[in-house]
């Protein structure tokens, strides 16, 4: 047979038998890992008393607004200072 003869598809390997049913048993295995994760979560939170998870809810609100305020202090000191920069700049340049 001379290379005139062959068909290009001739040349190419096939994908072998069975590839499709192991990706198709791997996502299955990935569904059951992220189910039994999830399950795992509602058991969790359901063996926490709602009095614990409202006073750790509270410690967190209130720890989260403390943290909010430091950094809303923190960002205005920031921004006072570059707008300071910024004015000796300008006087800077407007100078020369």
């Amino acid at each position: 047979m001379n290379v005139s003869q062959q068909h290009p598809a001739d040349a190419v390997e096939l994908a072998p038998e069975g590839w499709m049913q192991s990706l198709d048993s791997a996502l299955t295995q990935e569904q059951h890992s992220a189910t039994l994760r999830e399950q795992e979560q509602q058991e969790y939170e359901g063996a926490v008393p709602d009095e614990v998870r409202d006073q750790v809810t509270a410690v967190v609100e209130k720890e989260l607004a403390l943290l909010r305020h430091s950094m809303e202090a923190q960002f205005e000191a920031q921004q006072q200072e570059l707008l300071a920069k910024i004015a000796a700049l300008e006087l800077k340049t407007a100078a020369q």
